[in-house]
């Protein structure tokens, strides 16, 4: 049979039919022409593309498998061979599933074969294939790490000359190449370079591969060209994937790829040297790759992509508006596309808002953002730890402010309200998400609601880290089972949800909160949500009793203005010495929800201090909140018979170079001293070396308030890593999010800096604060920046000497508590004492 003719494989596939369908169930043959018949129709898929002969040889492939004996020696090379079937069904569909069986059964063959198996090379590369093929899924370094470990293996085993040499140097330059796009750095650039070159240079002239190489060498070049400008490179970019369209067939599925990829070095070339005919003859072939692509193919987002760029240098050069429309057609196909992975849909849905916010009517802008809004629990999804989520926030900063900031100018302001409610905290509430309590769920389908309970969960310990999985399964699983496991979950959640919401009165189950239930979350006074975009800053009002959202314009602020702001306040506190990292009743009391870098600001102390009378602090009571959902999902709580309260005291960080903190003992004596005066009321103490992470987190299950006095870290590579240093070590972040406290009370965290979060993703509130918000308790003191070791016993002693006496929280109380306290601390020091009075603030009900 000559490889790669269609009628030959037609009449192969024929006759081995007949075969399969000649042998009776149990005859020993039958798994051998199983698979020789799946292979056949995997041949033909690659041949001309068509989806049919995939799904034909996974089922026949997958029927092999299963009647193969477990000792059989066939056994590991048909697994391989059912990997490769599903790896390129992945290609084809990019559903996630596909790639995650194909790593598992061509792990599971190399596991069955000895390193002597002439095979052994073979089956490495296609793991390492499909391990870099799921790093551009899921945007995951360790598959790229785990792509390059497995190719360079099977390299290892190919002595020079082996015919199959060139195949193995190409595919370790692609994942290289991944690896250049996930991690950003040259080095891997050049080494996917270096491997690809010298996989062109031994692939001979009519072997079918070689289009493929030149088109990966042609790719590689185009993006160096884009990091260090230089001609050489673009003019080999072009130069390789002009032979691989000459060499291509027109009857090859891959023409319309290597036509796209032809098209974007073309264009390249025009805006680095302004040719016309470099514009001309790009936009020639990639519209011929349009025309062959077929509808839905995953390679046609790339091709959308392309046009959306040339689209862009027409308008550049003409100005005339039908490209810029004509650029946007391309970015909202793209953002829409069934097949594409959630990351580069997000992206084109972004990129399309954005010009669309500079050069349409709001209308259209608006459901340009609508779209971005709807994909981001796509693109950041429970299947990936808290970690890699909020790493991938970091492309989407500013989105919430942005968004908002064009629905208030269309005056939707309770449009407005709902993406910053929506696009802010997401981390934050897809762990309260899978917190739901589900009672009307249960009294009416109650085996839905233990599956999803279950689920929910097994997601929520393993968000912040996936092994917590393997104590509900077996300590055997490897990281790679529990990482597909994590997955598995996440797709059953998100399926749960789909049937959930086909039941009647279920609709709505778990959505995301309209206005008009978001509005109830002002109980105890006004919100103020501020918007601070760069060129429209503005506030939001939600008033209690009130369904109407209304709108402020804030011309005299800027975005510019909070970031000079936020600066000259960190200098200040830069020559400061802090602890590391006349009251008027009935005051009104305002809830501030900032965005963006506003997050980082005092608003509580606003005022101008040259002037009498003019301080914010004299006319309301302020409090923080992260997000709406938080005041929503929180209930009132009293102080009742058998209630404790823990403190938690640790004056010295050991192997962390701090200063001793005196004040802790003098606090926690405060604290004690209060409650011992309420003889219901019990007080538990850690301190010192009983002061360890198992012991404090044990403990704030069993009480109902805790005052932690010691030093707190701000993790800048991890946010959520965070956390208190107490005697063996960190109580980070993570940990205490793993927790589910129920109907918690107060949190005082008196350490350094609790309630800052990270600049990075300052719309994330990734702070102790509000984790310990999303741990369960009601109300949290913390601090914005650090604070004076004197200052803590007093303003502690003044907040528990109130709170004692109200005996409840939940509408305010803490907050009020906490504005006389500090009142009097700024009596004592002086009111321009601000980096001692200011950092103190309350957050939630």
């Amino acid at each position: 049979m000559a490889m790669g003719d269609p009628k030959d494989i037609k009449k192969s596939i024929k006759y081995k039919t007949r075969a399969v369908a000649s042998c009776p169930s149990g005859d020993p043959a039958l798994p051998y022409w199983l698979d020789t018949l799946g292979v056949t129709y995997n041949d033909m898929f690659n041949c001309q593309g068509e989806p049919d002969d995939l799904e034909q040889a996974i089922q026949y492939q997958s029927r092999a498998v299963a009647s193969t004996p477990k000792q059989s020696p066939d056994l590991s090379n048909r697994l391989a061979g059912l990997g490769i079937s599903y790896g390129n069904r992945f290609i084809y569909r990019g559903e996630l599933d596909d790639i995650e069986k194909a790593i598992e059964h061509m792990t599971h063959a190399i596991s069955l074969t000895p390193d002597t198996h002439p095979s052994l090379m073979h089956w490495l590369t296609n793991l390492g294939v499909a391990y870099s093929e799921r790093s551009t899924k899921l945007r995951e370094q360790d598959d790229s790490n785990m792509a390059i470990k497995y190719i360079s293996r099977a390299l290892e085993l190919i002595p020079d000359g082996h015919p199959n040499l060139p195949q193995q140097l190409a595919m370790l330059g692609s994942s290289y190449y991944h690896n250049f796009k996930n991690q950003h750095k040259l080095s891997d650039l050049e080494r996917a370079i270096e491997y690809e070159l010298r996989a062109v240079t031994l692939t001979p002239n009519g072997n079918p591969d070689l289009p493929n190489r030149l088109t990966g060498l042609g790719v590689c070049h185009a993006d160096r060209f884009g990091l260090l400008d230089e001609l050489d490179d673009m003019e080999k970019s072009v130069e390789y994937a002009s032979r691989a369209v000459e060499l291509t067939p027109n009857s090859n599925p891959r023409l319309p790829q290597r036509l796209a990829m032809l098209g974007l070095s073309l264009l390249n070339r025009h805006k680095r040297l302004g040719q016309p005919i470099d514009l001309q003859t790009a936009i020639h072939t990639t519209s011929r790759a349009l025309v062959l692509i077929p509808e839905g193919h995953p390679a046609s987002l790339d091709i959308y992509s392309i046009c959306a760029g040339i689209c862009h240098t027409q308008h550049e050069l003409t100005r005339d508006t039908i490209y810029l429309r004509d650029m946007l057609h391309w970015l909202s196909k793209g953002s829409q596309s069934p097949t594409a992975s959630p990351n580069t849909k997000f992206s084109m849905a972004l990129n399309w808002a954005r010009v669309a916010s500079a050069c349409t009517p709001l209308d259209y802008t608006i459901g340009a953002y609508q779209t971005v809004i709807d994909l981001l629990p796509q693109f950041v999804w429970v299947g990936a730890t808290a970690s890699k989520r909020y790493r991938d926030l970091q492309n989407a900063s500013g989105l919430p402010v942005e968004a908002a900031s064009v629905a208030i100018r269309s005056s939707n302001y309770s449009l407005a309200l709902e993406w910053l409610e929506h696009a802010r905290c997401i981390v934050w509430k897809q762990s309260l998400m899978l917190q739901s309590p589900l009672d009307q769920l249960r009294s009416s389908h109650p085996t839905l609601a233990c599956r999803l309970h279950e689920i929910s969960n097994q997601l929520f310990a393993a968000s912040s880290d996936p092994r917590h999985l393997s104590t509900s399964y077996s300590d055997r699983l490897t990281l790679e089972q529990v990482s597909q496991q994590h997955r598995r979950l996440a797709n059953e959640y998100y399926g749960l949800l789909s049937q959930i919401r086909q039941l009647r009165d279920f609709e709505n189950f778990l959505e995301p909160m309209k206005a008009r239930v978001l509005v109830r979350a002002a109980q105890n006074g006004p919100i103020v949500i501020v918007n601070n975009h760069k060129a429209y800053c503005s506030a939001l009002i939600v008033r209690p009793g009130q369904e109407q959202v209304d709108s402020i314009s804030l011309p005299d602020f800027s975005y510019e203005k909070a970031h000079y702001a936020r600066s000259e306040i960190q200098k200040s506190l830069a020559h400061q010495g802090m602890r590391s990292s006349t009251t008027k009743e009935n005051l009104p009391h305002i809830t501030w929800c900032p965005t963006g870098v506003m997050s980082f600001l005092p608003l509580h102390a606003a005022g101008d201090y040259n002037e009498v009378n003019s301080r914010l602090y004299e006319y309301a009571i302020s409090s923080y909140t992260p997000n709406l959902t938080a005041l929503l999902s929180s209930y009132p709580v009293s102080l009742k018979p058998g209630s404790r309260i823990l403190g938690v005291g640790q004056e010295t960080a050991p192997g962390h170079g701090l200063d001793e903190l005196p004040g802790t003992t003098k606090e926690l004596a405060h604290i004690k001293g209060h409650a011992q005066k309420m003889t219901s009321i019990g007080y538990s103490e850690l301190r010192g070396d009983k002061a360890t992470t198992t012991a404090v987190l044990d403990a704030m299950d069993e009480h109902d308030w805790v005052h932690l006095a010691c030093h707190a870290n701000q993790n800048v590579g991890d946010p959520n890593m965070s956390g208190f240093l107490l005697h063996d070590g960190i109580l980070d972040l993570a940990s205490i999010n793993r927790r589910s406290f129920k109907n918690k009370g107060l949190a005082f965290l008196s350490a350094c800096q609790t309630a800052t979060g990270d600049a990075k993703l300052p719309d994330e509130a990734i702070h102790l604060a509000s984790g310990m918000l999303m741990a369960g308790y009601t109300s949290v003191i913390g601090t914005m920046w650090s604070v004076k070791d004197a200052d803590a016993p007093l303003v502690a002693d003044k907040v528990y000497g109130e709170l004692m006496k109200e005996g409840k929280l939940g509408n305010g109380e803490a907050g009020k508590a906490l504005h006389n306290a500090v009142e009097e601390l700024r009596d004592e020091i002086g009111e321009t004492e601000f980096g001692r009075w200011v950092p103190y603030i309350h957050i939630g009900a």
